[in-house]
């Protein structure tokens, strides 16, 4: 823990934003908490962002601009974590923003509670509005500290909680990234390395404020989801469950909860009938093997069957009752 004021690598993957870009740099360079390195990869833009990164390195010597060929959001932030010297590290996506005193809160609550991960809420934002993301019961705290066992039970069983999967609404330790290495060419990456990175933690803090402006737009990676998004959420949900599957801290409850969420993306996969044979091959094996140890969970997936099988008919029946 530095004596002084910590300093924050803020790291942002930039690829054709042009339209947006401007307004998520501002946001940074104008944070209330000055101590920033503030980290642009333009990942083989060809719109004109480029120029933009660059203008802003001149504009500011905090900013650091690397230009590399494209080789998607992984490789960009893999490349912007292996030259990052803050003591803390944060991701902002270029398309989104952030409050001007996100930077300044966060790292006011590290000072407080020396917990190796911030967590922020976020705003869910479009051309026309913007709303708070979850609706989780503060009761009229300002801030939480969570435990690794109390984490993984909430993110298991409670949607509405802010910790979520996604990497920046968060402020993060360096040291927990060390050997932490997004997947290149998949998506669904935040998925792959939170986990990894809350056990390193083994304890939070959870601010009751929305810093971080999730923007949703169309034509962006993150929000054109498909069979690829889903197959690569389904191994990020092997790697998470092979993480917690020895750690005697987590119940065993709290396993079977997400092991059956992999199993349901597996089995809603193998349903829709357009994925390789490959990638078919592994569900089926993943399915049959964890299906063979837990009988409980064996009874899941067998009443979800059930229940999509009925689905159509219980509907028909519905709408014949109506007309009645």
């Amino acid at each position: 823990m530095p004596n002084v004021l910590p300093k924050v690598s803020i790291i942002i993957p930039v690829y054709n934003v042009k339209q947006y870009l401007r307004r998520c740099l501002d946001s940074i360079i104008n944070q209330t908490y000055r101590n920033l390195e503030i980290i642009l990869v333009d990942d083989g833009s060809t719109d004109g962002s480029s120029i933009i990164c660059d203008d802003y390195k001149k504009k500011d010597i905090r900013v650091i601009v690397i230009h590399k060929q494209n080789g998607g959001l992984s490789d960009a932030r893999n490349v912007g974590l292996n030259i990052a010297t803050g003591y803390l590290v944060g991701f902002v996506d270029s398309d989104d923003w952030i409050e001007k005193d996100m930077y300044e809160v966060m790292v006011d609550y590290y000072l407080k509670t020396q917990c190796g991960i911030i967590v922020c809420d976020m705003f869910i934002a479009d051309d026309n509005r913007y709303l708070r993301y979850y609706r989780y019961d503060w009761k009229y705290k300002d801030f939480q500290v969570i435990n690794l066992p109390k984490i993984m039970d909430l993110m298991a069983k409670d949607s509405s909680i802010p910790i979520s999967h996604s990497m920046c609404n968060k402020l993060f330790e360096k040291e927990l990234l060390h050997d932490c290495v997004f997947p290149v060419g998949k998506l669904s990456e935040d998925t792959f390395v939170i986990y990894e990175c809350l056990i390193k933690a083994n304890t939070i803090c959870i601010i009751n404020a929305a810093k971080y402006y999730y923007y949703i737009r169309n034509g962006s990676t993150t929000h054109n989801k498909n069979n690829k998004f889903a197959y690569n959420y389904f191994e990020s949900g092997v790697k998470r469950y092979n993480d917690l599957k020895d750690l005697k801290t987590i119940e065993e409850n709290t396993k079977l909860l997400f092991l059956s969420d992999t199993i349901n993306t597996g089995i809603d996969l193998l349903g829709s009938g357009r994925i390789k044979s490959d990638d078919k091959k592994n569900i089926k094996e993943f399915i049959k093997f964890h299906s063979k140890i837990n009988n409980f969970l064996l009874y899941r997936v067998k009443i979800k069957r059930i229940l999509k099988a009925l689905l159509p008919y219980g509907i028909v029946k519905l709408w014949q009752q109506r007309r009645q």
